[in-house]
């Protein structure tokens, strides 16, 4: 084989692998993180005042129940974490929020509902 073939099918195979990452890019970065890509919620998913693809995500956690991420894409294509919250007191309340062009979005999430 001669010795550019073999660049070609490199450069090929790198762009196979570069293409898969990047489609895989979100559930690489939950799970790196440390959050359960198995039981997960996409709440909001849409485009910022920056025009950048974002998605509000609710997930779990082997130290919490209850997860609450948004991740926003970078201009590569690779999924970022931007903000990560988590329930800190007794009642299990998680809230985020996030600007989109129209103003501002509020989730809350809780563990023990109250009546």
């Amino acid at each position: 084989m001669k010795k550019s073939n073999k660049i070609i099918s490199l450069i090929i195979f790198g762009v196979i692998i570069i293409l898969i990452l990047r489609e895989n890019s979100l559930y690489f970065t939950l799970k790196m993180a440390g959050y359960n890509t198995n039981q997960m919620y996409i709440i909001e998913h849409s485009f910022n005042s920056e025009k950048k693809e974002f998605q509000v995500i609710e997930t779990k956690s082997k130290k919490h129940k209850i997860n609450l991420v948004i991740v926003c894409k970078n201009h590569i294509g690779f999924w970022n974490i931007v903000q990560s919250k988590y329930a800190t007191n007794n009642n299990d309340l998680v809230k985020v929020g996030w600007i989109k062009k129209g103003g501002f979005r509020w989730y809350s999430r809780t563990n023990n509902a109250t009546f």
